[in-house]
């Protein structure tokens, strides 16, 4: 079952947040002690003490009500320094606090309204923090959602132009269902076993999956709802300290650890099972800086460990599936592995002023990865099943143990190495010239072999009721890895030229080649040339705007490029007439979109325009149009266009207005064809082997009336308003958004024979159902001192979310559906309304 990732959410509570923020200014801390803590959580997206006052003396003196940037663009007003009680001697300080109680709907238990938040009715302690300072040192902490699942804090330490300490811990959760019946006992762990119920057992109860599937809805209606999701945990410590005044040392360390349980697959055609999740995630960073006028220099060396938990999954099986007379009572599936990467970077820079004001830098890093984890056996079935002729005896005792493997740990290496060079150079008046080379490369020493020493044979089980996949002689088994690797090589030059004040002409070339082992395209290469203009130089507009134009282009592409990793290359592979499919994988014309011609086109615009000096007025076009030559796979014109419209109102440091809209639409096509899966469909089940693997060729498994094309045309759109006034004692915040998106996806075929059950076509037709999201979120604060240490915040939260996914029709009736099962109907739609009462102390 296809799980649908609500991009729109995201986006929705993204563009909140980013227009409450620019609404309530930038959270600035002074500027001696550094920046932000940049801490928070969905309650506290912005500046975590909301009491705080917008600064008027943060507006420029010499041009009111507002300074600007220099592309034009309204500066941001910034909020009033924290007053901080400064005794004669020693340390002083200030702080806050604000807790209230939360009520209406913060109960709410769907799962896309809880997706990456924790609230709930009653007291919440939102969010503290203190800063106290001497005349050399300073110490700051900060924190919110205490005791939430979305819990954060965060404290630093140091001397000025000395030394700094950050340690941090925040917790972040991801649900992602709220209305799961799980049929397994042991969630969350490495093993699920059936729950106990009439009718239900492991390898069927029966030998009718009929009567199991009723039995199974039942144990699912009696069955508690619950959640399923990860939880993120992440803790880091970070020491800074300046050496000399050139020399800077730093380091990190930084731990996540992420536990819980997420829908996964099955074997079998069982549907979905339950993946435990516990992860760990060390990460370890040290390095020193060098500065002085002319001469930069970073040295970086970074380790990143991962660890999991729970090494495989293991389940039980409701239905009836055999092989022979055994019947198959569960799977397991090995989870992710433990693995390391190594990484190391040094980066030098240094000005050249009396070579035509040159600039030269370099870049050098090397990386490793490595994974060494135990491979676990093929199956875990014991017995004997159903043999075939040559291949797989029936003895699963042969292959349910690691002495089924020839070799006991993955072993797998990969490196890699970068160099990047760059120049500049100032030859002429108004004249800047720039080149660079750029060199990466991936080596992989990764090598398995896919061979049973106890029976002799090559290749795997995969599926226990039909092991097609251990090679009799004359079968086409993939059994070898294949380790992809390759070198990429970009060369780029480019020249800025001031035709006049304030206005540059910029353009470039850049070519890329990259190598690929083991892939279609042994290389491909890219050449583009980029025009770009700016001009500040009007009074009221500023202009930005630049074209792209690239082709790439590549060697012979081979549809095959791995035979050498299937067995069909072995010297025991035998040509029978029931195999001669079994050497063609792809269909000939097919190009894979990475790997395939193609010339790309994209026109980027943006204009400022401000006719007040109180109002900014933006808008921004991308448009990128690429076309791809080849008949099938992607093909025609892929076009992606977009629109980004800004307002920005800010007469004065009591009003602040935001408005933001964005629109994008897509359109990608591609074509492909089915395959007849039987070569005497084709005529050529004779020897020697006659099958093509081009499209409509005599003899072609891919016949013309398979052909099929598909068109998929999606469109979204973003709204999203801030707004912030000062009444004097009381404060209004204000932020509403507005996501949408909709996916049509359409199709066309030459006849029924392309579809998977050509029976089916009259219910076919030509789309799917539109896949199609909208959410709406509102955001209010109204705020109001009571006295000089005290202010009280009223808070009201609005959200509404629609989904229509075609994907999960019918689940809503039963989540059984013939011998598959799914956890839940999938995500619905919602409507909560939260309302809150907070009281704010300084401290």
């Amino acid at each position: 079952m296809m799980r649908f990732g609500i991009s729109g959410k995201t986006m929705a509570r993204c563009v909140g947040a980013a227009v409450v923020q620019i609404a309530m200014g930038p959270a600035l801390a002074d500027s001696a002690i550094g920046p932000a803590l940049t801490a928070g959580n969905a309650m506290n997206p912005g500046v975590l003490n909301s009491a705080r006052d917008l600064d008027p003396a943060g507006l420029s003196p010499y041009r009111l009500p507002a300074s600007r940037t220099p592309n034009g663009q309204l500066y941001e007003i910034p909020y009033a320094r924290r007053e901080i009680r400064e005794p004669k001697s020693g340390w002083g300080g200030s702080g806050y606090i604000e807790a209230g109680v939360l009520g209406g709907d913060a109960h709410e238990r769907n799962a896309l309204f809880r997706q990456y938040w924790d609230v709930d009715n009653g007291f919440y302690l939102n969010n503290f923090g203190l800063e106290i300072t001497d005349k050399a040192r300073f110490f700051e902490i900060v924190g919110g959602g205490v005791g939430r699942s979305d819990q954060f804090y965060e404290a630093r330490y140091g001397r000025y132009n000395d030394y700094r300490v950050d340690l941090s811990y925040s917790e972040t959760p991801h649900v992602l269902s709220t209305t799961a019946r799980p049929i397994w006992l042991g969630i969350g762990t490495g093993n699920l076993s059936l729950s106990s119920w009439p009718g239900v057992a492991p390898g069927g109860a029966t030998g009718n999956n009929g009567t199991t599937a009723v039995a199974l809805r039942e144990l699912i209606d009696s069955t508690t709802e619950m959640e399923l999701g990860v939880m993120r945990k992440t803790g880091s410590a970070r020491v800074r300290v300046a050496l000399t005044d050139a020399w800077t040392f730093h380091s990190s360390y930084t731990l996540e650890h992420r536990r819980g349980a997420r829908p996964f697959g099955g074997n079998e055609g069982n549907g979905e099972t339950v993946e435990p999740i516990d992860y760990k995630t060390h990460e370890l960073n040290a390095g020193l800086r060098y500065r002085d006028r002319v001469t930069n220099f970073n040295l970086d060396l970074s380790a990143s460990l991962f660890r999991n938990g729970i090494d495989t999954v293991s389940w039980e099986n409701p239905f009836r599936h055999t092989s022979g007379a055994l019947l198959i009572k569960g799977g397991r599936t090995d989870l992710y592995p433990d693995n390391d990467a190594y990484a190391a970077k040094a980066e030098y820079a240094r000005v050249l002023p009396t070579f035509r004001n040159a600039r030269f830098n370099a870049t050098v890093a090397l990386g490793a990865m490595r994974q060494n984890d135990l491979l676990v056996a093929p199956t875990v079935t014991s017995g004997m099943g159903a043999g075939s002729a040559g291949g797989f005896n029936g003895n699963f005792d042969l292959w349910n143990t690691t002495a089924a493997l020839s070799q006991q740990r993955a072993n797998a290496n990969i490196d890699t190495g970068l160099v990047n060079l760059g120049l500049s150079l100032v030859p002429a008046d108004r004249l800047t010239v720039r080149g660079s080379l750029r060199h990466y490369q991936t080596q992989n020493h990764t090598s398995y072999v896919a061979f049973n020493p106890q029976t002799g044979q090559f290749g795997y089980i995969i599926q226990d009721t039909n092991a097609t996949t251990v090679f009799d002689g004359s079968k086409n088994v993939h059994y070898r890895n294949i380790p992809f690797q390759g070198r990429q090589d970009n060369y780029k030059l480019s020249a800025e030229y001031g035709v006049r004040r304030r206005a540059m002409l910029s353009a470039d070339y850049e070519r890329e080649e990259i190598q690929r082992a083991y892939r279609e395209r042994a290389e491909t290469w890219e050449d583009r040339v980029r025009l770009g203009y700016s001009d500040r130089g009007f009074e009221s507009v500023t202009l930005r705007l630049a074209y792209e134009y690239g082709s790439r282009r590549g060697s012979q592409y081979i549809s095959d490029p791995y035979k050498d990793f299937y067995t069909a290359s072995l010297p025991a592979y035998t040509d029978t007439p029931g195999n001669v499919l079994d050497r063609l994988h792809n269909l000939e014309e097919l190009r894979k979109y990475d790997l395939a011609d193609r010339r790309q086109q994209v026109l980027k615009a943006r204009l400022n325009y401000f006719p007040r000096v109180d109002v900014d007025l933006g808008a921004t076009l991308q448009s990128k149009i690429s076309t791809y030559p080849a008949d099938f796979g992607r093909r025609g014109e892929q076009i992606q266009n977009s629109l980004d419209l800004d307002f920005t109102y800010l007469p004065s440091p009591l009003t602040t207005l935001n408005i933001h809209y964005s629109h994008q639409t897509s359109r990608i096509q591609q074509a492909g064809a089915a395959d007849v899966r039987n070569a005497g469909a084709a005529g050529c089940a004779v020897l020697p082997p006659s099958c093509s693997n081009s499209f409509g060729a005599p003899f072609s498994i891919y016949s013309a009336d398979r052909y099929w094309s598909a068109e998929s045309r999606d469109r979204s759109g973003l709204f999203g308003l801030g707004l912030r006034h000062d009444f004097g004692k009381t404060k209004l915040d204000m932020k509403y958004s507005y996501a949408s998106s909709h996916s049509p996806l359409g199709y066309s075929y030459a006849s029924a024979n392309a579809l998977e059950s050509p029976a089916y076509a009259m219910q076919a037709g030509n789309a799917f159902p539109d896949v199609s999201y909208e959410q709406h979120l509102f955001d209010a604060g109204l705020r109001f001192p009571v006295s000089q240490q005290a202010t009280i915040r009223l808070f009201y939260h609005f959200e509404t979310g629609k989904i229509a996914d075609f994907h999960y029709s019918g689940l809503d009736e039963t989540t059984v559906v013939s011998n598959r099962i799914y956890l839940d109907s999938g995500p619905r739609s919602y409507r909560a309304n939260v309302v809150g009462a907070f009281l704010q102390l300084k401290l």
